[in-house]
């Protein structure tokens, strides 16, 4: 498998799961937010584009859910091999930020059985990624977080059973586009 889509609702740390993965494949990141200043229409369209093309690649952010939504009317094939859906932001989010996610989650479910009868495996929360925001505001102290390796992730020394350990993920410095910290959109 070398399509890869990881969709989520805001803050949920799309843009570093994205970041470990491309660690362990080599795969390019398609940034998806980065299309979002040319329109909501256009960024989706783009995405879809992006995501019926010949692998491999990874494909981020919160446009992603609606570029599959896209690709899904472009044909009868899998817009990609998995989709990654995290669904636990890090931090609290604003209203709008609220409601955008609850949208893309409505969207998901909407999507989630034509995604899968074209065998397109979805991994949602804990069978996506861990630990998500609880772990995270546990401790301050620096934790690793475990990374389920599926079958489409490039083999790593560690045993089968040992989990995966990589760096927590550090929003730094402003965002181009929204003046938060991170990335910006997602």
């Amino acid at each position: 498998m070398t399509r890869i889509a990881i969709a989520g609702v805001p803050r949920a740390g799309k843009t570093w799961f994205a970041l470990q993965i491309q660690k362990q494949t080599g795969y390019p990141v398609v940034h998806g937010d980065d299309f979002i200043p040319m329109g909501w229409s256009e960024a989706s369209a783009e995405i879809a584009r992006r995501l019926v093309s010949p692998g491999p690649y990874i494909v981020e952010g919160v446009v992603t859910i609606r570029g599959l939504r896209k690709a899904l009317q472009f044909g009868p094939e899998r817009p990609c091999d998995v989709l990654h859906w995290l669904g636990d932001p890090r931090e609290t989010l604003r209203p709008a930020q609220s409601n955008m996610g609850a949208q893309d989650e409505k969207r998901l479910a909407e999507m989630e059985p034509e995604l899968v009868r074209r065998g397109v495996q979805v991994l949602r929360g804990a069978a996506s990624y861990a630990p998500g925001k609880r772990a995270l505001a546990a401790a301050q102290a620096p934790i690793a977080a475990q990374v389920v390796v599926v079958e489409h992730v490039a083999p790593v020394a560690a045993a089968p059973s040992a989990p995966v350990a990589v760096q927590p993920f550090v929003a730094s410095g402003e965002s181009r586009w929204s003046g938060s910290p991170g990335r910006g959109f997602g």
